[in-house]
């Protein structure tokens, strides 16, 4: 048994709080750990805000969601997009002299380190962007193939993408010092092995990678897999600073 400790998590492209709840039920052991979903704006409980028109104001809106529950034990997971959205946080926390995560997932992403494909998919016509998106499998086709829910989908996949295409990191900042985990998908081509292990130059800690059966969206195939990676992860923290104390 571990003291209890928050695990913020951040969605992926087109992903919302909901993406997450189902991981609530599967803990082995709600006494250790509990993931609370945030929100993106234009969706969800949020569905009533404006979508982000840059990585900015998303990092601030989350940032003012969370930065009064900082001083408990917290880990930060985030996938695909999420990834990079938490990689802005985390600089963001750590800029303001807040108490820093745990620990840091960061899943299905390449880290800024690695330069990314020169993209635009957001602005073209809506054919050829579903034609873009089916492309990393998921959840998203059975949206995307359903009219009604097309309509609704389609303009936060549309935003988001702009999110992450028109996003500009800066990498001259210090590093963080947490241990951080990259996760990603066997069968997932966007992002390889060399990607994920290019998440090391963003600290000072250790990063270890691991692998899960699946394509982009590993973290819906293999869930349960998941969810004991971060289980033991967290695990294996409090365990150190006992051994250590003031780590």
């Amino acid at each position: 048994m571990m003291n209890h400790i928050k695990v913020f998590c951040i969605p992926y492209a087109g992903g919302s709080a909901v993406t997450y709840e189902r991981w609530k039920k599967r803990i082995p052991d709600k006494n250790d750990m509990d993931f609370i979903p945030l929100e993106l704006a234009g969706r969800g409980r949020k569905s009533n805000l404006p979508f982000y028109e840059n990585m900015e104001e998303a990092v601030e809106d989350l940032y003012q969601s969370i930065s009064y529950e900082l001083y408990e034990p917290y880990a930060i997971f985030g996938h695909s997009m999420g990834s990079l959205i938490a990689f802005e946080l985390c600089h963001k926390l750590q800029e303001k002299g807040l108490p820093g995560p745990e620990h840091i997932f960061f899943s299905g992403r390449r880290s800024p380190f690695i330069p990314s494909p020169n993209h635009n998919f957001h602005m073209l016509s809506d054919e050829e962007f579903v034609q873009e998106v089916l492309n990393y499998g998921g959840t998203t086709r059975q949206a995307l193939e359903h009219t009604e829910l097309r309509e609704l989908f389609l303009p936060i996949l549309r935003a988001d993408f702009k999110l992450v295409e028109t996003y500009q990191p800066r990498l001259d900042r210090p590093k963080f010092s947490a241990n951080i985990s990259a996760f990603g998908g066997k069968r997932d081509v966007q992002v390889t092995l060399e990607d994920l292990q290019s998440w090391g130059e963003t600290t000072t800690g250790q990063c270890r990678t691991s692998i899960f059966p699946g394509n982009h969206f590993f973290i819906n195939e293999s869930l349960d897999d998941v969810i004991m990676k971060i289980y033991i992860a967290l695990y294996l923290e409090r365990i150190f600073r006992v051994a250590i104390p003031g780590k």
